[in-house]
């Protein structure tokens, strides 16, 4: 449920902020003790080789940090 969620929060941001589809393919979990973080791998969809990877905070949902492949930049109506 958790993963999920943190899934779809971190495609969306990064679709509306970006305007690039990812695809998540893997995930691990922060220590609990640290964070309430989940770290996701992915990449940018048609590429597999354009890697992403997103720190999504899942309480409550925010993205932490983000790192996507060179020349891609945030959208011009973005903030």
């Amino acid at each position: 449920m958790i993963v999920s969620s943190a899934e779809k929060f971190a495609a969306n941001y990064i679709l509306e902020k970006y305007g690039v589809t990812v695809r998540f393919t893997e995930y691990k979990f922060s220590p609990p003790d640290l964070s309430n973080s989940l770290g996701l791998h992915g990449y940018i969809e048609g590429d597999k080789k354009k890697k992403v990877f997103v720190l999504v905070n899942y309480d409550p949902l925010s993205v932490e940090t983000l790192s996507l492949p060179e020349g891609i930049s945030k959208k011009p109506n973005s903030k």
